[in-house]
């Protein structure tokens, strides 16, 4: 029997490769294709978090507008504030809200109880004032 070290070295190099470090391609094939099917799961429902998120964020800016405008309104003898930033140099909110999705907000109804309307959200084919 021959001895390992005196074996021809194209022998000892295909015996060699079996045992380097790294992935071979099919390895990282599978893997990229593993990431791929995820990702596509993934994305739509991140997505329509972001949309739900936008959306949740602009109810929630309309319901401080009308809370502010009816503090006023308590302040005031049921008067209408002169509009938002007027509500903001009074003090009744610390800045005016902006919606996430560039709209602009406009009253709905100026009676009791208040009701605040974004043009994105409510409205898409109103124009602005």
């Amino acid at each position: 029997m021959v001895p390992l070290d005196s074996m021809p070295t194209n022998i000892m190099s295909s015996h060699s490769l079996r045992n380097r470090n790294g992935f071979s391609l099919l390895e990282l094939l599978v893997v990229l294709a593993v990431l791929g099917a995820a990702s596509v799961l993934a994305i739509p429902r991140i997505a329509g978090a972001i949309v739900k998120a936008k959306t949740t964020q602009c109810a929630v800016n309309r319901t401080v507008l009308e809370r502010a405008e009816e503090r006023y309104r308590a302040d005031h003898d049921g008067q209408p504030s002169a509009g938002l930033e007027e509500l903001r140099t009074a003090r009744y909110m610390d800045r005016v809200p902006k919606c996430s999705e560039g709209g602009y907000y406009i009253w709905i109804s100026t009676s009791t109880p208040v009701k605040m309307g974004c043009s994105t959200h409510e409205w898409p084919a109103v124009s602005p004032r």
